[in-house]
């Protein structure tokens, strides 16, 4: 008998000791995010655990991430019930809500979240940024849905990715996708035996409609799918060339265009970025409208903030310098994976900023050739997008369906091509503008007979400005001010593309340090920001500066008495309009009229230095105020940001020659500031390379110091 028990304790050891294993192993590839092999060993450990733990936690986690809703749900939901406050069962089972639709659910549990979680909790931010999102799905959960969408199957998908998905210009039931499935090389054994076979790096598939149904996936060309990881961007209008990327990884695409050859059938392909002087490593999601516009996105530095979307265009054989579409489309979150229709006016990219529902979503917005400027961008709406990533979206020429990928729960594993097919066409696919797409709009205007009669037709605008006054925060927005700022917004909708600058300054007499009572300053002219965009004006188009009480105007005290007209003057916000010297309009800026007794020369010598060419260095950029003191730095300080953007860049110093600013930064370079970096402005507006032309040089020739060093 004592036999047996021994016999029987080893066993129990031996399976203990397995499954100790098998369960540090599932944890290691649940934490690397291989959730595939996780979930085949929780799925061995859950049929030996009758315990409620953190096995089954984990394996409601790797279900999560494996679309496996209903089973993730059931095993997290009985883990809470005996650790109601472990905040990665409540996060999932919040983000399980959401996936479901189930809004109102997922906002309770994101706010348990917030209460439970500590504000330095890594998913703190974006689970305030995820309860948004559902705010936004509960405005559009009971909206008409456009069309019906249905995974294309597992003809097409793998338990890979399948994503990029491309119309084929002359055959209109055929796509191309990019994919990291096989390659089927079986038919080179007839060709050449010792032919190099593919593995399952990112290669270019296509796929035909036959019989009703899509045929299984052929490589695009072998001669083009290499061990590299290649993506597919696009064809010409023939057909016969291609744009695509071959790269060592996803994350840095080299363009590439490959044209047949009718002699030799295949030749080498052409290094396109070259040929358009991409010189940004950053660029990514290249979409070609035509073989003279393309459109990509990019993490470049002077955007908004994460990928921003941009285009260039080809005039003379020469690719023009890429411009950001602009504050309307981009903000401080992602946008990605561009689509002009046909139209070239309706553009559908795919964000994560918080028009979305969860993830990325696919947004539409549609370019006013009167004004302009791009409509606000609209969610395409449930079922195109789900909580989790819907992007690259694709219409047909015939405008009746769509293909597109995501990684949405119910798929056959990482990103899968879905179909859309719309209850009414796509007109915008059937219209041809003249011009042919957005950007060549503004030029287009200017040279056509029709614009130049609009022009000389209107008569000149005189506008009068006069300084915004306050004595509190909530003063800014008195009605007098308002009804400047009402004047205001109707000239900017009259002249689109006019932008309007904000400097603000203040009196210093709160009991706060400097720094502080800088950026109350910028934090003020939010409100003004906001207030024109209840107007229609974009927040794009303004520019916020301030300065705070480094320059007054008038004196605050006098005799060791406070004076308050003094303070009211120096409570200011300046207003200057940009972009106008060819517009029908003139202005008149209204000085502030101040008593001799309390005038002061600070103010008049501010402006004499930055008009003109002057450079400053930018420390820093941050979403919030800077902590340190920045007039350690130097007793010229500027605190700057564009409309939308939550960014504000901390400059300092005002150096009339860049030789001036570089010694400076070469200083704080040996302090360890190596981020800084010399900007120019001209008449204390911010200047950027792109700006910098042959004429502006002449204009201001230290500028050629600027460029070259």
């Amino acid at each position: 008998m004592a036999l047996v028990f021994l016999l029987f304790q080893g066993g129990s050891v031996d399976a203990q000791t397995e499954f100790t294993r098998i369960k540090k192993q599932a944890d290691s590839y649940l934490s690397s995010g291989n959730y595939q092999e996780a979930g085949k060993l929780y799925e061995r450990l859950l049929i030996d655990n009758n315990k409620v733990d953190d096995v089954s936690r984990n394996a409601g986690i790797t279900y999560y991430h494996l679309g496996a809703l209903d089973k993730s749900k059931t095993l997290l939901s009985a883990f809470l019930s005996a650790n109601n406050k472990d905040l990665s069962t409540i996060y999932y089972l919040a983000k399980i809500a959401q996936q479901q639709f189930d809004f109102g659910p997922a906002i309770d549990g994101f706010k348990n979240y917030l209460r439970l979680a500590k504000s330095s909790d890594n998913r703190y931010k974006s689970v305030i940024d995820d309860i948004k999102r559902s705010h936004t799905g509960m405005s559009i959960i009971n909206m008409p849905q456009p069309a019906l969408v249905e995974n294309l199957g597992q003809w097409i998908n793998s338990s890979g990715d399948e994503f990029g998905p491309v119309w084929s210009p002359n055959h209109s039931h055929r796509m191309y996708f990019t994919s990291d499935q096989l390659v089927d090389t079986s038919y080179l054994d007839t060709i050449d035996p010792k032919q190099p076979r593919r593995g399952n790096d990112y290669n270019m598939f296509g796929s035909s409609i036959e019989n009703g149904m899509w045929s299984s996936p052929f490589p695009l060309n072998m001669n083009l799918n290499t061990s590299l990881v290649e993506q597919l961007y696009g064809f010409d209008d023939t057909g016969f060339e291609v744009y695509y990327s071959s790269s060592a990884d996803r994350s840095t695409p080299h363009l590439w265009i490959n044209i047949p050859d009718d002699t030799l059938g295949f030749r080498p392909s052409v290094d396109y970025a070259a040929v358009i002087g991409m010189k940004d490593p950053l660029a990514n999601d290249y979409y070609f409208f035509n073989d003279s516009i393309l459109l990509f996105s990019s993490i470049r530095e002077g955007g908004y903030g994460g990928y921003d979307l941009y285009v260039t265009y080809r005039r003379d054989s020469v690719w023009s310098t890429p411009e950001n579409l602009g504050a309307t489309i981009n903000s401080n979150y992602d946008e990605r994976y561009p689509f002009l229709a046909h139209d070239g006016r309706t553009l559908i990219y795919s964000a994560n900023n918080l028009k979305s529902i969860g993830g990325f979503d696919l947004l539409r917005s549609k370019y006013d050739d009167k004004s302009m400027s791009w409509g606000e961008p609209v969610n395409m709406g449930i079922p195109f997008n789900s909580a989790s990533n819907d992007i690259q979206l694709a219409i047909n020429s015939s405008g009746q369906s769509a293909v597109f990928a995501s990684d949405r729960p119910g798929g056959y594993g990482g990103y899968d091509l879905y179909s859309g097919y719309f209850k009414s066409l796509r007109g915008e696919q059937g219209v041809e503008s003249n011009p042919v797409a957005f950007v060549l709009v503004p030029e287009y205007k200017l040279h056509s007979s029709a614009y130049q009669e609009e022009l000389r037709a209107s008569m000149t605008v005189q506008m009068k400005i006069n300084p915004l006054y306050y004595t509190s925060d909530e003063s800014l927005l008195q009605a007098k001010n308002k009804v400047a700022l009402d004047d205001l917004a109707a000239l900017a909708k009259r002249f689109p593309g006019m932008m309007i600058s904000l400097l603000v300054y203040t009196s210093s007499m709160e009991k706060i340090n400097a720094t502080t009572d800088m950026f109350f300053g910028i934090k003020r002219l939010e409100s003004i920001v906001n207030y024109l965009a209840t107007k229609g004006i974009s927040p794009g188009r303004i520019i916020s500066q301030s300065v705070g009480g480094q320059y007054p105007i008038a004196k605050n005290e006098l005799g060791g008495k406070t004076v308050l007209s003094g303070i009211n003057l120096n409570n200011r916000v300046e207003i200057k309009l940009r972009n106008i010297d060819s517009l029908p309009l003139v202005v008149d800026y209204v000085k502030p009229v101040v008593n001799d007794i309390l005038k002061v020369d600070d103010n008049a010598q501010f402006h004499s230095r930055v008009s003109g060419l002057s450079y400053r260095i930018q420390v820093i950029t941050l979403s919030q105020m800077y902590k340190g003191d920045i007039f350690a730095f130097d007793p010229d300080i500027l605190i700057e940001s564009q409309g939308g953007t939550n960014l504000y860049k901390y400059l300092i110093g005002i150096f009339s020659s860049y030789k001036e600013a570089k010694q400076r930064l070469e200083i704080m370079n040996k302090r360890g500031l190596g981020e800084a970096y010399i900007v120019p402005y001209i008449n204390n507006i911010r200047v950027t390379k792109n700006e910098i032309s042959p004429a502006l040089i002449q204009k201001y020739p230290d500028l050629q110091n600027f460029i070259l060093f």
